[in-house]
């Protein structure tokens, strides 16, 4: 969308949300405290009615993703804010290296879907990577409601979605 093609206001509230496929065969996991779920709603709530975004930091194992860390991140995205995230690729980098010297890694990616579902679109789809977990906060008229945390399939076709464990 360019910049020309600005939603109006009725126009956004009444667009289509538009939800990738989903592969419900693949299982996993992610653990957050409930602090950090919490921090992802209160960043959403504060953000709206634009999208948030963040990333987690922290080690994967038998399956298991667990976040020791959460770190909000400003949402860089030129244009339409309310439907669509980017970050700053070069801080990203420089915070995964941080994060490698201390035996940590980057797992992966919140963000908020405002006055839509905690499920990935297609937009999602398309910009996600296998290798990251992908926390969407829905936040509706400002409150915070469901989370939920999804994976693109290997073949890159759908996701999957994972359990998030409070820990």
């Amino acid at each position: 969308m360019s910049d020309d093609d600005q939603l109006t206001e009725e126009e956004l509230a009444n667009a289509e949300w538009n939800p990738s496929p989903l592969d419900e065969r693949n299982r996993a996991e992610i653990r957050l405290t409930v602090d950090m779920l919490e921090g992802i709603a209160k960043h959403a709530e504060e953000g709206f009615p634009e999208e948030v975004v963040g990333l987690m930091i922290g080690n994967t194992e038998n399956g298991v993703t667990d976040v020791t860390e959460v770190r909000p991140l400003e949402n860089t995205a030129p244009s339409n804010r309310r439907r669509r995230y980017a970050v700053n690729e070069l801080e990203v980098m420089k915070i995964d290296r941080a994060a490698g010297e201390q035996g940590l890694t980057l797992l992966g990616f919140y963000h908020s879907h405002p006055n839509h579902p905690a499920a990935p679109s297609v937009t999602d789809l398309e910009q996600a990577s296998t290798v990251f977990s992908y926390v969407i906060q829905s936040v509706t008229d400002g409150q915070a409601g469901e989370i939920t945390s999804w994976r693109k399939t290997d073949d890159e076709n759908a996701f999957y979605k994972e359990e998030i464990v409070k820990k």
